[in-house]
């Protein structure tokens, strides 16, 4: 029994004493350096994407933006260019003076309504340019990334 002992005790030393020789240590460091390389690259890759989707909507804005202007400039010119003068006043009690009125208050909306989106044209161009730049430093850093990834894949 004694012997049985000894003999199952020294097994089992053996077997589950860890092996760290100098050469799985090394893989262990090359594979280390490739896998952070690895999820460094991945996580920049991401980042990068997500800068692109800031941009396409900063973009959409923009454009959405600039139609908004386009539309309203229009309208401003189509009411303030004196069609109101040309135009009959109903018999409905309504004189001319209550009319003229009327139009001044109309015009102010659509100079309002230009303004407005004058400003949110200027915004959005605003963070357009930011998110371009993001964008840009995102990509870089995944170019870099990317390339630092490859490298240690070649030299493994």
């Amino acid at each position: 029994m004694t012997m049985l002992f000894l003999r199952y005790a020294t097994l089992s030393a053996t077997f589950s004493a860890p092996s760290t020789t100098a050469s799985s240590s090394l893989s262990i460091e090359k594979s280390r350096g490739y896998y952070d390389a690895r999820m460094s690259a991945k996580r920049a890759l991401s980042e990068a994407q997500a800068a692109a989707a800031r941009y396409e909507k900063a973009s959409s804005a923009h454009d959405a933006a600039k139609e908004m202007v386009t539309l309203a400039e229009q309208g401003f010119a189509e009411k303030s260019g004196g069609e109101f003068d040309q135009v009959q006043v109903p018999s409905i009690g309504v004189n001319k003076s209550s009319f003229f009125i009327l139009n001044c208050v109309f015009v102010k909306a659509w100079q309002e309504m230009l303004n407005h989106a004058t400003n949110r044209v200027n915004d959005s161009e605003r963070e357009k340019k930011s998110s371009a730049e993001e964008h840009r430093k995102k990509s870089r850093a995944y170019q870099k990334a990317e390339n630092r990834f490859v490298f240690i894949l070649r030299n493994m």
